[in-house]
């Protein structure tokens, strides 16, 4: 690969590390994936960053209430929500086979975090097809906690759910995917890499904008519109747009 700079080409330089645009398994765009795909195997780079890995669109809380929808989802079959994270776990491996030196990171994200929302909000008389599941990851959750300083700390449910599973079925491409945490910082070179974007600083509602205060350049993801404002790199999406429960 050639670099270049105000001043010189350097040639032979590696590549650091690409952020995959917002994923939303299954609404992928087969487009943009494939290329994205190509991309890495050409490239070749040390790190792989994953937004928004999974919809979790059977459980989607933006539609919960939605008797017309849930009806819909229901008829044709995508209620499921194992089957989702499953799909998810097919398609981490992708990105690992791409180029299996390199490492790929799940960034934590708010449609990853969908899983334990549900965990929390879910009313056990209306779980359905998902009954099984979510008994499991409760009590998965129940045995995870940890009394810490200030509190408790569980598992993240899809973390902990796709994570298995990628283990059971793909054990060597689980050895190159790791799971980065909400506010542990990963750097790659002088850039923050762990942030999806959707949590701002001291718990504030995040945006590029917000991003140019925490002192460091970072790249992240969330708003499905790619910019750049100072040093904060925003990508966009390689879902299929619009997403059906986005406004405007």
């Amino acid at each position: 690969m050639r670099k270049y700079s105000p001043t010189e080409v350097t040639v032979g330089e590696k590549l650091a590390a690409i952020t995959v645009g917002d994923c939303h398994y299954p609404f992928i765009d087969k487009g943009a994936i494939a290329s994205t795909l190509e991309q890495i195997s050409t490239f070749q780079p040390e790190h792989t960053f994953l937004h928004d890995i999974v919809d979790t669109y059977a459980v989607n809380h933006h539609e919960r209430n939605n008797r017309f929808m849930n009806t819909a989802k229901l008829t044709h079959g995508v209620m499921d929500v194992e089957e989702e994270v499953d799909g998810s776990i097919d398609f981490i491996a992708k990105f690992v086979n791409a180029y299996p030196k390199g490492t790929t990171h799940i960034v934590p994200s708010n449609h990853n975090d969908v899983l334990t929302k549900w965990l929390h909000d879910e009313k056990l008389d209306n779980l359905g097809i998902n009954a099984s599941y979510f008994h499991y990851l409760s009590w998965k959750m129940h045995q995870s906690a940890r009394a810490t300083l200030t509190g408790f700390s569980f598992i993240d449910a899809y973390v902990f759910s796709a994570g298995e599973k990628i283990a059971a079925k793909y054990p060597e491409q689980a050895k190159r995917v790791n799971w980065l945490k909400r506010d542990v910082p990963y750097m790659v070179k002088d850039i923050e890499m762990a942030s999806h974007g959707d949590v701002g600083a001291s718990g504030a509602r995040g945006s590029a904008l917000g991003f140019t205060k925490i002192g460091v350049k970072a790249n992240i993801g969330h708003s499905h519109s790619p910019q750049v404002i100072e040093g904060i790199y925003q990508v966009g999406v390689t879902s299929l747009i619009p997403l059906g429960y986005a406004k405007g």
